[in-house]
């Protein structure tokens, strides 16, 4: 029974690893006490928990009784708790350190047991760290023995009060005999070496391997605790250092504010800078800065008779005039550039700004089209390009800012069929069946379906509800007559399911009480039913040819 409970403690996993090498000499020395009494196991329940910071192999349990080396004494309670540490022989602190006669002379979270001080887990915030018979290794606090505070070395101790089953690990030039006695994890020689930064061990402070911490900073890829740790300043969640980007939200690589200058975007006014090419103003100076920082992005000036910079990312192309502040003029014929946006002219031509031309494929000057358009000079636009007056155009016509041609015979310029519909009022509106978008694109003023309604036939048939005055299906409202809503609806349905049979409701072979008919009466409540009957007065009502 007792090594299937150590095989249970295994097998939930989670909590104290001990490592390779040690397992079996620190496990097989706790627990090689017998646990002999049902007082003992129901103690153990209690403390359930901490079972799950166990790690422990079915094989490191050896069931050989220990009292004399952890002082315990029968099964009671008592007994499993004074494991804390060994107390001698008899009931008698004798080591002079963590001695006592009453709870009163120990530490907090601390109980006087055979007369030596043991850790408890009355108040203890974890229950790791309490008195547990089932949990190897150092890390198992209240298991630490009272010999590792005897000022002696003794027991399993690699030096005196330290390594072994001890809490403390073992400081530099210490003897061990095992890494994990030493403080720097590196037993050399039967000593503990210091730690260092190239010792390839993660210990001290250090993040990940060698680096972080007070050491140099991790590269990217490194594992890490905080962002301080990388190079990138950016500990991803899974603990790893990420490169530097322009849009991590930390200020690394060579920005010189967050996410900004170096080979970042130029940063805004205010920031910190080194040179003008770092601010999207083109001036780094130290007016107006935060206290303690020496230089920031100045704010750019279109009267300042400076060209604010001469760089691809400063503002002003010229003295005051071009760049990217619309506050500033467009630079006048001559004056520099890097783009057309930067001129009057709107034409920058191997960096100087150019008199506008009819011919320099750039939409410039008073032209509203490119190369066509506006006084006399240029020449008409066409249709689809831009205007303001029907003058631009050659077919003298504008409508919604655009050249159109309203009897080309062409399906175009903003036209929803030929030569008909549109934003502009110039075109006719399109007639029943023609393409429409909108319901202003018709005659009727009523567009379905992509499609202009009215007329007399199928196509009012169709938009009947909608063109219908004073009469629909649901009138005189749903509810009054249900059965009757609906079998207008189908009725009306089939109709427009049908526009080949149904030109007309009376067309031959449409409808009627005849079962032959592709919309037969009978299936609506038939011709004397009030769904039938109301049909035909939506027909009517839409102007519709029976």
């Amino acid at each position: 029974m007792q090594i299937e409970t150590i095989q249970r403690c295994n097998s939930r996993g989670g909590g104290t690893a001990v490592p390779a090498g040690r397992s079996r000499g620190i496990v097989s020395r706790v627990f090689r006490a017998r646990l002999r009494s049902a007082a003992s196991w129901v103690w153990i329940g209690a403390h359930g928990l901490a079972l799950a910071a166990c790690t422990l192999l079915a094989d490191d349990f050896v069931p050989v009784s220990t009292e004399a080396e952890y002082g315990v004494s029968g099964s009671s309670d008592a007994g499993l708790a004074s494991r804390g540490g060994p107390v001698g022989s008899g009931d008698a602190c004798t080591s002079g350190a963590g001695c006592c006669t009453s709870d009163e002379a120990c530490d907090p979270n601390e109980r006087c047991v055979a007369g030596a001080c043991v850790r408890s887990c009355t108040g203890a915030e974890d229950i790791n760290a309490c008195e547990l018979a089932l949990c190897p290794g150092p890390s198992c606090l209240a298991l630490e023995p009272a010999a590792c505070r005897d000022g002696l070395r003794s027991g399993t101790e690699a030096d005196i009060d330290c390594g072994g089953d001890c809490r403390e690990r073992c400081a530099a030039s210490a003897s061990c005999t095992e890494d994990v006695d030493c403080a720097s994890l590196r037993c050399v020689s039967e000593r503990c070496a210091a730690a260092s930064c190239e010792d390839g061990v993660k210990n001290q402070s250090e993040g990940g391997l060698d680096c972080g911490g007070d050491c140099a900073p991790c590269a990217t890829g490194a594992a890490c605790v905080n962002d301080v740790d990388c190079e990138s300043r950016v500990c991803n969640e899974d603990s790893v250092c990420s490169a530097a980007t322009c849009d991590d939200g930390i200020r690394n690589q060579e920005e010189t504010g967050v996410d900004c200058g170096a080979t970042c975007e130029r940063c805004p006014r205010a920031s910190t800078c080194t040179l003008d090419e770092d601010c999207a103003s083109g001036t780094c100076g130290a007016a107006g800065c935060e206290v303690g920082v020496s230089a920031c992005c100045q704010a750019a000036s279109c009267d300042d008779g400076v060209a604010n910079g001469d760089s691809p990312a400063a503002s002003e192309s010229d003295i005051d005039c071009g760049g990217t502040d619309p506050e500033c003029a467009r630079c006048p014929d001559g004056g520099r550039c890097r783009r057309g946006a930067d001129c009057a002219s709107s034409v920058c031509n191997a960096g100087v700004c150019s008199v506008a031309a009819c011919d320099d494929g750039t939409r410039n000057g008073v032209e509203t089209g490119t190369d066509c358009g506006g006084p006399p000079g240029c020449a008409r636009c066409r249709d689809g390009q831009r205007c303001n007056l029907g003058s631009d155009c050659a077919s003298n016509v504008c409508a919604g800012g655009a050249c159109i041609s309203c009897d080309d015979g062409v399906h175009n310029a903003g036209e929803t069929d030929v030569d008909c519909g549109g934003a502009g009022p110039a075109c006719d509106r399109c007639a029943p069946g023609r393409q429409c978008r909108l319901d202003r694109d018709c005659a009727s003023g009523a567009c379905q379906n992509g499609r202009c309604c009215g007329g007399n036939q199928a196509d009012c048939t169709r938009c009947a509800e909608r063109l219908s005055v004073g009469i629909n299906c649901d009138s005189p409202g749903g509810g009054i007559d249900t059965a009757g809503v609906d079998n207008c609806s189908a009725s009306l349905q089939c109709l427009i399911d049908n526009p080949a049979a149904c030109a007309t409701r009376t067309t031959p072979g449409c409808a009627g009480n005849d079962t032959s008919a592709v919309c037969d009466d009978n299936e609506f409540g038939g011709t004397a039913g009030t769904g039938v009957r109301r049909a035909v007065q939506v027909l009517q009502g839409a102007g519709c040819q029976l």
